[in-house]
């Protein structure tokens, strides 16, 4: 697992992501639109804000 500070141009992968559907019917806890950016935007903390998240790989 990698802790790191996330970059704001990184917030076009993320959103896709998001938008996986696979992902998104395999998921516990989803957001009501996937596709929302600004949901997204504000769960991760983007906007000028320091956002650390992990990242882990199987």
């Amino acid at each position: 697992m990698v802790l790191r500070v996330v970059e704001d141009v990184e917030l076009d992968q993320i959103v896709g992501w998001e938008e996986d559907r696979a992902a998104v019917e395999m998921a516990a806890f989803t957001r009501a639109d996937p596709s929302d950016r600004n949901a997204v935007t504000n769960a991760f903390g983007f906007g000028g804000q320091n956002c650390v998240v992990a990242f882990s790989a199987v």
